[in-house]
């Protein structure tokens, strides 16, 4: 058991390096995407210039909302994404 409880220790710290580290140069929105208009977090590069109905959100809002469960990480399944994408749970269904 000691073996394993490392190993999810290791684990949980290296996620939340990986989390920080992706986000040196960049910021989160709030915005909708697909035909869907699915509610989602998207990382985008520092330079990025918010567009019209997006919001600007802090990391521990991100963090937050993603811990509890209410947004999931998508993304692996979004084509040209910069950064991390995270979608609104519900939206999901």
């Amino acid at each position: 058991m000691g073996h394993s409880l490392a190993l999810a220790l290791v684990g949980g710290i290296l996620y939340n390096v990986d989390f920080y580290l992706s986000l040196r140069m960049s910021f989160f929105v709030a915005t909708t995407i697909g035909r869907a208009n699915m509610i989602a977090f998207l990382e985008v590069e520092q330079s990025e210039e918010s567009k019209k109905g997006e919001m600007r959100v802090s990391l521990d809002c991100v963090k937050k909302n993603v811990e509890s469960g209410l947004f999931k990480d998508m993304t692996h399944a979004v084509q040209n994404a910069i950064g991390k994408v995270y979608i609104l749970a519900s939206d999901l269904e």
